[in-house]
């Protein structure tokens, strides 16, 4: 007997009722659907697209774009998912022009912005925690890794320009 299938979209569960009461039998399924496995995320042509848009400062998109080699690099090194990890180097200062003076909205806006597009949220957390000035813990290698990266990339610059 052939399989029925649904007559349309499976309806959205809100499974945050469930993790707010760990109890309840299905609390594990809910940690599986809200799991980050879902291929949300733009490919690199779009993410550089949506970088150049938002940032003017070329020294800004040549920053990004070492971030994301080093991020890359670093993916490859801890077997972890190369596209996913350059993407959070690639985008992590989206918001810089808008909040380049004010850091306590800087990475925040970034996130809620890359978060708008439906992004990784494993990419937008790492995006908001890579700003200390949160305070926001960098629980997962991509966070600590990109949060490394950042400052790392301008050493890197600035000892390629001593002469």
């Amino acid at each position: 007997m052939p399989r029925r299938q649904p007559a349309g979209p499976l309806p959205v569960v809100n499974t945050q009722l469930w993790i707010a009461r760990p109890s309840h039998p299905l609390a594990s399924l809910a940690a599986i659907l809200q799991s980050p496995e879902k291929d949300a995320r733009m490919n690199r042509s779009e993410a550089l697209s949506l970088l150049q848009s938002k940032v003017t400062n070329q020294n800004l998109i040549k920053h990004s774009l070492a971030v994301e080699a080093i991020m890359r690099a670093l993916a490859r090194h801890f077997d972890e998912d190369v596209e996913l990890w350059g993407l959070a180097g690639l985008l992590h200062d989206i918001d810089y022009d808008i909040t380049k003076d004010d850091p306590a909205t800087h990475s925040k806006l970034g996130a809620e912005m890359l978060a708008a597009l439906d992004l990784d949220p494993r990419i937008v957390y790492a995006v908001r925690a890579h700003n200390d000035y949160h305070g926001d813990p960098r629980n997962s290698l991509l966070d600590r890794s990109l949060f490394c990266c950042d400052p790392l990339t301008g050493l890197i610059t600035a000892g390629a320009l001593i002469r």
